[in-house]
């Protein structure tokens, strides 16, 4: 009988016997390839998470700036950003150590889908990983991210400027001045560059005191977001004729694109808006403290200003190296008019006023006898003023529109050559006084003697202050505290919440230039120099005219009232006139006098003058020398030591 024999195969071990090992071993073969190539693929994330635990970049001063890391009363460090999709890890908004590992591991993720891998949603933090991690950029899979392209692509910039909007005393939200970031692009013009701001997310038509309450105590969720310059320089040097400052940043490109990669990882993402502290300024000077090393908010407060933020950025720091690179201003409608006006000859002001006031300047002998470049001067000097007009007034009236017209029509009779105007020496808003105050006077009053008198205030400036970058004949102070020791005790002499003067001041004694004089006040006082311990509270406001006698000189009239508790012998309703004097004869000295009569309404019995006559000396931003004579019903003469920071 013939044998049946198996056909050769390659390998003459394996036998029909032996088929159920040969499965084995394909598949164990298999399976340890594949646990072989798994393992191979998360090895690099071990690798570089380890390398990051040994550098402890968890604790890397970047990446805890990248997360908006600060100190809480529950956490270590927790971060500000309220949006939870900016967390990799579960836990990363206390834990800097998971959210670093979970974003390594992310990064070495290959992605397919577009705009999904955290490459493409934090960019920032893969520019930084690849700064202290150089070759792990080797492991990074390339992803497309086609959103992040064009936030670029609209985004480019090869310069930042950071922007201060001066204070306007028209909104509480905007009296110490607003900060943006300007991106500079050499392939714009100007006015279509980007800007990056941040803001309360306010609802449409909350009211002022629903604002400022919700604001002082985190009641809003703010964010940042990027408009075109054009857009804050309508609001700002148009609508609400403010300056705009712009402080261009000494930075180099790559400094630059990780300032934007990390606005584009933050620009859709919430924190809560406080309005002393976590505010436009915090939130910008964050963002540029990525790249400038130093801290750029004043550590010695627990409130944050614009004021300190661009003092910050124009000072010198680790061997006289500068952040700030240059200095622009961007004049306000109303400069830009008040500027024009002072760089003519007197006859060509006394024209100007005669056709402000409604005489026809095409029949006037004096404007037809002038020649070409003096008539030019006139046209655009009026142009600006009743474009300042429609600004402050909401509109021109029909008589005004009317000569708006024919100033346009006259301007295209005379020759195209631009005038040449002359440009202001700039006297940046850093370098006036720093906003808080700490003073210390040695007192003598007629009534009660010797005594030495503290005084704290937050913030701002007052009427004899530096006027740099700031609103002239005006005054805005929070949080004034004076303590008075004398007779071997301590009283509180008077507590501000908060007062603002504003003169109105005419620059150019033009019709509708400058306006009411207004001042209100808020806070405990002593009823009067005899009494150092009968504080009454009360509130107080002031409504009149001013005068400008010369460009650093005023006088000014108000009408004045104010609602009090009762003290032990006076009333609830006082009232009465004041008139003052502010000049300045040189930039060292300044001075204010006022002297004012008042009466209590519902106890005219009580009634009194008064006079305070107040000089400043110096011109440092740090510190000055106050004297002041004050009489009311007693008088009252003090030196004063001011320490600004």
């Amino acid at each position: 009988m013939t044998a049946f024999f198996i056909p050769a195969v390659p390998y003459p071990f394996l036998t029909v016997a032996s088929l159920p090992m040969y499965k084995y071993i394909i598949t164990s073969v298999l399976f340890s390839f594949a646990f072989i190539s798994s393992s191979y693929a998360q090895a690099p994330a071990d690798h570089w998470i380890e390398q990051s635990r040994v550098q402890k970049l968890s604790e890397n001063r970047t990446w805890r700036r990248l997360m908006h890391y600060e100190t809480s009363l529950i956490s270590s460090f927790e971060s500000e950003v309220t949006t939870d999709n900016f967390f990799v890890s579960p836990e990363g908004r206390t834990s800097s150590q998971k959210e670093l590992e979970a974003t390594i591991a992310a990064m070495l993720d290959n992605e397919s889908e577009d705009n999904v891998s955290v490459q493409c949603r934090f960019p920032a933090r893969k520019l930084w990983l690849i700064n202290v991690l150089p070759n792990s950029v080797k492991d990074m899979p390339a992803v497309n991210c086609s959103t992040y392209q064009q936030y670029k692509t609209k985004h480019s910039a090869t310069s930042l400027s950071l922007l201060f909007a001066s204070g306007y005393l028209g909104n509480p939200a905007s009296m110490y001045g607003h900060l943006l970031i300007k991106l500079g692009n050499e392939n714009d013009t100007e006015l279509l560059e980007k800007t990056l701001n941040y803001g309360a997310i306010v609802p449409e038509n909350e009211s002022k005191i629903k604002y400022i309450t919700l604001g002082i105590f985190g009641g809003y969720q703010a964010k940042f977001s990027s408009e075109a310059f054009h857009r804050h320089s309508k609001i700002y040097n148009e609508t609400e004729l403010r300056d705009l400052w712009e402080y261009e940043l000494n930075l180099t490109q790559q400094e630059i694109d990780l300032v934007l990669a990390h606005h584009w990882e933050i620009h859709n993402k919430t924190f809560t808006y406080y309005f002393f502290k976590q505010n436009c300024a915090y939130h910008i000077a964050k963002l540029l403290e990525l790249v400038i090393d130093r801290p750029l908010m004043n550590a010695k407060k627990p409130w944050v200003m614009p004021y300190d933020i661009i003092a910050a950025v124009a000072g010198t720091y680790d061997n006289n190296n500068q952040a700030m690179q240059s200095i622009r201003k961007h004049e306000s409608r109303q400069e830009s008019f008040y500027s024009k006006f002072h760089q003519l000859s007197q006859s060509e002001q006394a024209i100007t006023r005669d056709i402000a006031e409604g005489i026809n300047f095409i029949d006037a002998l004096s404007y037809q006898g002038l020649n070409d470049l003096g008539k030019k001067r006139i046209v655009e000097t009026l142009f600006d003023y009743y474009s300042f007009l429609k600004v402050s007034q909401g509109e021109l009236d029909s008589a005004q529109a009317e000569v708006k017209r024919k100033l346009l029509t006259e301007r295209f009779t005379l020759s195209t050559k631009l005038v040449d105007w002359s440009v202001s020496p700039l006297v940046p808003p850093h370098e006036a006084q720093y906003p808080s105050l700490l003073q210390i006077s040695p007192t003598y009053n007629s009534h009660n003697g010797e005594g030495l008198a503290l005084r704290y205030r937050a913030n701002y400036y007052d009427l004899l202050s530096l006027d740099a970058g700031r609103l002239p004949f005006s005054s805005l102070s929070m949080f004034d505290l004076q303590l008075l020791y004398r007779n071997n005790k301590w009283n509180l002499k008077r507590w501000d919440l908060f007062h603002i003067k504003n003169l109105n001041v005419s620059s150019t004694g033009l019709p509708h230039d400058g306006g009411f004089s207004w001042s209100v006040r808020a806070g405990l006082a002593n009823v009067d120099l005899r009494c150092d311990d009968c504080l009454v509270a009360g509130t107080s406001g002031s409504l009149g005219k001013s005068y400008r006698l010369s460009n650093s000189t005023a006088l000014y009239g108000m009408v004045n009232g104010k609602v009090q508790a009762p003290d032990r012998e006076r009333g609830n309703f006082k009232a009465g006139v004041t008139a003052g004097l502010l000049s300045s004869l040189n930039p060292n000295w300044r001075m204010s006098l006022v002297v004012g009569y008042y009466y209590y309404l519902d106890d005219i019995e009580h009634h009194g003058h008064t006079i305070e006559w107040e000089q400043r000396f110096g011109q440092s931003k740090s510190w000055d020398i106050r004297t002041k004579l004050s009489y009311d019903r007693a008088s009252e003469l003090s030196l004063s030591y001011r320490h600004y920071w």
